[in-house]
């Protein structure tokens, strides 16, 4: 009997142990199931982000993350103080004219040696062999103009011979002597410069046939600026590129005195953008002039050729 009972025994026994594990196992993959459910539902994945951005955006986030990588891996070696913060801003510009120029061709000579091809020379019509410097001075690859002698309020005290155009003179008179003078420039000048005139300058009757004549030619005018000229508001209705003189030189000042005229015409190029400085070429101002033009571009201002100047010329 108790030999009968005994394999049940263990039969019972195994199989109570195999519902055991089985219902572990059950468990446990319950569990399991529970928590993998949990996560799938709260957490998000890396994969699941591209669903729920758009294709540029993503493409966007490429790029900063390959930026991210390239600033890591290949740091720059570039400080940060190399990173202008003026490349839109625009350097105050200066144009030099040199007037009245002829009698003394040594000072010439030695500045179309050292001078910038920046700077300009207008010459006195009346100056000896004055087509053959025009010339000379154009090869050279500067921009060369010739003094036109208008009549001022001085006249006839002061006087800047023949040549001078003069107000209420026939018209054919006036344009005489306007052809004589651009005949000895020819075709090297760029144009011509109001020397004086602060009396014709302000008759519309006289200016408009010169001014007109300088424009079917193909000329520019530079002028000054007196309270009653017509010269801006004429070259703007023939469309004649004009330009302001800024400030006159003295040509008999001491050297301090030039070194303030010169300084003062920077700090009107600071202020104003562009500015035209006109002066005579002398022995005695020669080294200032020179230093000055050497070291202009250091201090932020660009010598530019007159006819670089916008039409109207500075403020």
């Amino acid at each position: 009997m108790d030999q009968n009972k005994s394999p049940q025994n263990k039969s019972k026994k195994a199989s109570f142990f195999l519902g055991i594990v089985l219902g572990s196992i059950l468990a446990i993959g319950s569990v399991f199931f529970l928590v993998s459910s949990f996560l799938h539902h709260y957490s998000i994945e890396p994969a699941s982000i591209p669903t729920l951005i758009a294709l540029h955006k993503q493409e966007e986030m490429k790029d900063d993350k390959n930026r991210s990588l390239s600033v890591i891996e290949k740091p720059s070696s570039s400080p940060l103080r190399s990173v202008s913060l003026q490349q839109g801003v625009k350097k105050a510009s200066l144009a030099l004219v040199f007037v009245g120029v002829g009698p003394d061709t040594k000072t010439l000579l030695r500045a179309l040696k050292v001078f910038p091809k920046q700077v300009s020379f207008s010459f006195a019509p009346f100056t000896p062999e004055v087509s053959e410097w025009v010339l000379k001075v154009h090869q050279r690859g500067f921009e060369v103009f010739l003094d036109l002698p208008l009549e001022s309020s001085e006249f006839p005290q002061l006087n800047k011979g023949p040549y001078t155009l003069l107000k209420d003179a026939p018209e054919s008179e006036n344009l005489s002597k306007l052809a004589l003078i651009l005949e000895k420039g020819g075709d090297e000048i760029v144009g011509l410069y109001g020397f004086m005139g602060s009396r014709i300058c302000d008759s519309k009757k006289d200016m408009y046939p010169i001014l007109k004549t300088l424009k079917k030619k193909g000329y520019m005018f530079l002028g000054h600026k007196t309270p009653h000229s017509c010269i801006k508001s004429l070259s703007h209705l023939l469309n004649l590129p004009y330009v302001q003189t800024t400030q006159f030189l003295e040509g008999d000042v001491s050297e301090e005195n030039l070194k303030e005229n010169l300084q003062n015409l920077e700090n009107k190029a600071r202020k104003q953008g562009v500015v035209v400085g006109v002066g005579y070429l002398q022995e005695a101002s020669f080294e200032t002039l020179k230093t000055w033009l050497e070291t202009l571009h250091e201090r932020g201002i660009d010598l530019i050729p007159l006819s670089k100047i916008p039409q109207g010329g500075a403020p």
